[in-house]
């Protein structure tokens, strides 16, 4: 059973580990991620007091790093294997609250690649107020696709630079014949999450 608690202005879904600061800084900060994609959010996404529900957020959240793998490796898991022990767990920054209407930036990130599981981020970016004349150069980032160090730092203008939504996901990828984790993930699948690394260059 899930449940929900607040702490100073960060709303916990889950059983979220306590991490340093400079872990915090690490996955919360849009300057950090490499991959972003625009998601479009519905009316149904928000309650009756127009607040992005934390149960949409957390099914968004996880579902990105799917995309992500199956566009760039061909599948969601190696051949042969399969994804089990799925934790899901998220973080809301009460502060920065998504509203309907708006269009945030998503990123997906990975913070830990072990040899049989992968520790995913998701995180949501608010966007920021801006001025007709700035509506086309908002356009350019909601794209699907890797953002180089400048493009990070142009985007900053248009959304907020902490996340909105941190989403977190554990995944541990099994050998369908023998229900074990695998020894090592396949080198191809390593390489295409090693791309989304969180804190490097």
């Amino acid at each position: 059973m899930l449940l929900l608690r607040q702490t100073k202005n960060v709303i916990c879904l889950g059983n979220v580990r306590k991490m340093s600061t400079s872990t915090e800084e690490i996955e919360w900060k849009l300057r950090n991620y490499k991959y972003f994609l625009p998601v479009q959010l519905r009316r149904s996404d928000f309650d009756g007091n127009g607040q992005f529900k934390s149960s949409c957020a957390l099914m968004l959240g996880i579902g990105l790093h799917l995309r992500y793998t199956q566009r760039y490796y061909g599948s969601f898991v190696p051949k042969n294997a399969m994804t089990v022990s799925v934790e899901g767990t998220l973080k809301h920054n009460t502060e920065l609250l998504l509203r309907y209407s708006e269009t945030p930036l998503a990123a997906i990130g990975v913070r830990k690649l072990g040899n049989s599981s992968v520790l995913y981020r998701g995180a949501l970016f608010k966007p920021k107020r801006f001025s007709k004349e700035n509506n086309d150069s908002l356009g350019l980032f909601l794209q699907e696709k890797f953002f180089d160090e400048s493009e990070r730092e142009c985007a900053e203008k248009y959304f907020e630079s902490t996340a909105s939504t941190l989403v977190y996901a554990n995944n541990v990828i099994v050998d369908k014949s023998s229900h074990k984790p695998v020894q090592d993930l396949p080198l191809m699948f390593r390489e295409t999450l090693q791309k989304v690394m969180l804190g490097t260059d």
